[in-house]
């Protein structure tokens, strides 16, 4: 956030290794609302997976916030152009573009709603999901820091979200910081509720499970479990869907003395795992792995493994395979 910066998205020839294109999101673009055409400084695109392509080559992407910034971060130089909207030109924005990046095709900003809590830096952090449940044309789902998951039908993003779904309030800092996760086998998506929330997905928090555009019948279920993110200030991870139909999603968690996570000390992280069609919870309703710091990122399924990054930088695994020998708590740790 030291201005000035350029949120982009580069293309590079994998045969030649050299830059192909660049789509800068809020540099010269002179498009609505603000139609500012002078160098804005921001858009970051930093979703957990950077960009979605669709079957036609189409780059999907998701931007987050023209900087305002003046103090810690320091002024903006002279050439930028000051702006009051963090959402002009392509900011805040969700966005698809031709394969070579020569046109956008579709954009959309979806209108934050604030509930009193930090309205500024609401960055659409998460990169979309392209899916299709039952009933629906394909589905673009993106989430970010002001508090929401939005359902785009893909056939018209201009128009703004499908739905619409609260997971915590609105706030520059950790707790939605996740993605949401889609699997063709349930014709699903996941997504992590990050906080107990006045007009939010309850029961909370926890997660939901998305079976549907229709906003009457769209939750397919919802578990609550884990401690909230607002009170933690760590988000939850993305969820992890695999084909024997399980997801397996982190959280927060001050573990206590039978493996669950309602303890006193400080908080570090666990990953549950539930049953992908009824939400369920497995192990017996807890965590199957817990860590001394809070998990963001996925879990990683290969074979017989599940592999895990804490925000300690540590890698953990659980194998199903009784060859390998565990480290004291039931799971094999590698630094």
């Amino acid at each position: 956030d030291l201005s000035s910066w350029r949120g982009r998205i580069a293309a590079v020839n994998t045969s030649t290794m050299t830059l192909a294109n660049t789509f800068y999101t809020v540099w010269n673009q002179g498009q609505a609302p603000g139609s500012v055409s002078a160098p804005l400084s921001g858009g970051g695109v930093w979703g957990w997976g950077g960009v979605s392509v669709d079957p036609g080559g189409n780059v999907w992407a998701a931007a987050g916030n023209v900087d305002m910034r003046t103090g810690p971060s320091g002024p903006q130089p002279p050439f930028i152009q000051h702006t009051g909207n963090e959402f002009d030109a392509f900011g805040e924005h969700v966005l698809e573009l031709t394969p070579n990046f020569a046109n956008v095709l579709q954009s959309n900003y979806p209108g934050f709603t604030f509930d009193g809590a930090q309205s500024v830096d609401l960055d659409i952090s998460g990169t979309p999901v392209l899916g299709q449940p039952l009933g629906c044309h394909e589905m673009a789902a993106v989430q970010g820091k002001s508090g929401f998951l939005y359902l785009y039908d893909t056939t018209s993003i201009g128009s703004g979200p499908a739905n619409r779904y609260k997971f915590t309030t609105s706030s520059f800092n950790d707790p939605n910081l996740g993605n949401p996760a889609f699997s063709p086998l349930t014709g699903m998506y996941y997504a992590a509720v990050a906080s107990g929330v006045s007009g939010g997905v309850t029961p909370a928090p926890g997660m939901i499970a998305i079976q549907s555009c229709n906003s009457a019948s769209s939750i397919a279920w919802s578990s609550a479990f884990g401690p909230d993110s607002m009170v933690s200030g760590s988000p939850r991870s993305m969820p992890t869907v695999t084909a024997g139909g399980v997801v397996f999603v982190g959280s927060p968690c001050k573990l206590d003395s039978v493996g669950g996570c309602n303890g006193t000390g400080l908080f570090g992280g666990a990953l549950w795992a539930l049953d992908a069609n009824t939400g369920a919870l497995l192990n017996n309703g807890k965590p199957i792995i817990t860590t001394p710091k809070d998990i963001r990122m996925g879990a990683v399924v290969d074979g017989q493994w599940i592999f895990v990054l804490d925000n300690f930088g540590a890698l953990y695994g659980l194998t199903i395979d009784p060859n390998v020998k565990t480290i004291p708590n039931g799971f094999a740790q590698i630094r």
